[in-house]
């Protein structure tokens, strides 16, 4: 389905698309789950391909939640342009038809030239590190938002999900205190950006293999710090499988062969999500009755004055990877259901 988003810093307007995977009973109030593809992805391959292998849409249907999967964007340039941004005012050139990673998400880091590895990196453990080519997508020349670690859109994501929901909300008869959110990967960081950006507007998110940019944790001016009462109504899980290169656990540089950004390590901000709820500061093994595969193993932060979760989930695995037997799904829904915002969800 399209929706047309308003986009005056472009110029105009954009049409957007996403994937609606309605319950068979639409008898309201319906609890709303938003999920965000990886990097190159779309909605309808997820909702053919991930929400179904992970058990997701199954669980979303037996549930009787609204499942809505919405597609990023690629816009990139398959030229040389003079690329401007903060770190290059003067301007660089920007081979863009040699590095297009596809359709994505804008999680606010378009022209940061400190997120990634560079040349001056290239030591250490870093020596035989892939370096990042300039390559700006045509939204981010339009901005001037280009720089050496771009890798994705500048399109404004953040409005696009801001007028999904307002339709959402006139279309159908949603609970409007049990709106989720979750995504992989890239969508996963999109997730992050959404905990920042929109800190009223979610019960709770479930980011998969996905962590922020180096210097992101806390949103690119502290919006966490500054909205932690607000983030205190909504719970916190997220999976991470243990053998991760792309987006390591860890955090800091990526190890594999073509990736080349710098991550905020897992537990720093499971950390911070247990200090917005007040949890405590050790963990403590979750045991779930689901079947699960590859060592999957749950720990939660008990205690939260909140009332509310923070839990990590692990498993063996490499990027992209999922344990089998539907425990993301299960896993999933057990946490959803557990929880609501106490006040109406706000996004404007």
């Amino acid at each position: 389905q399209d929706i047309v988003v308003q986009e005056p810093a472009l110029g105009g307007k954009t049409t957007r698309q996403y994937v609606v995977l309605e319950p068979a009973s639409l008898k309201g109030p319906l609890p709303l789950l938003l999920w965000f593809h990886g990097q190159g992805g779309s909605g309808i391959g997820d909702a053919e391909g991930w929400a179904n292998v992970t058990g997701l849409a199954a669980c979303a249907e037996a549930n009787n939640f609204l499942m809505v999967l919405p597609s990023g964007l690629d816009d990139y340039l398959n030229e040389t342009v003079t690329a401007y941004g903060p770190d290059n005012p003067d301007g660089v050139e920007s081979n863009n038809g040699l590095n297009n990673l596809g359709s994505g998400w804008n999680v606010g880091a378009g022209g940061d030239e400190k997120t990634c590895i560079t040349s001056k990196d290239k030591t250490g453990n870093l020596q035989n590190a892939t370096e990042t080519l300039y390559a700006c997508y045509s939204s981010c020349v339009k901005l001037k938002q280009c720089g050496r670690c771009n890798w994705s859109t500048c399109h404004d994501d953040l409005a696009f999900v801001k007028a999904l929901l307002s339709h959402l909300a006139d279309t159908y008869c949603l609970d409007l205190s049990r709106i989720y959110v979750g995504g992989e990967s890239n969508g996963g960081m999109f997730t992050h950006y959404l905990s920042q950006e929109l800190p009223s507007t979610f019960a709770s998110f479930l980011p998969i293999f996905a962590l922020p940019l180096l210097g992101y944790s806390s949103g690119k001016t502290g919006q966490m710090l500054r909205h932690g009462e607000k983030l205190a109504e909504s719970a916190f899980i997220t999976y991470h499988d243990r053998q991760d290169a792309i987006i390591p656990m860890d955090g800091g540089a990526a190890t594999d062969l073509g990736w080349a950004w710098y991550y905020t390590p897992l537990d720093a901000v499971v950390q911070a999500w247990s200090g917005i709820h007040e949890c405590s500061a050790v963990p403590t093994d979750l045991n779930l009755d689901f079947p699960a595969t590859d060592s999957w193993k749950c720990v939660e932060h008990t205690g939260c004055k909140s009332t509310k979760k923070v839990v990590k989930c692990l498993y063996d695995g490499s990027h992209g990877s999922f344990p089998q037997k539907g425990a993301d799904g299960n896993t999933a829904f057990w946490f959803f259901n557990q929880f609501r915002r106490q006040s109406p969800a706000t996004w404007s």
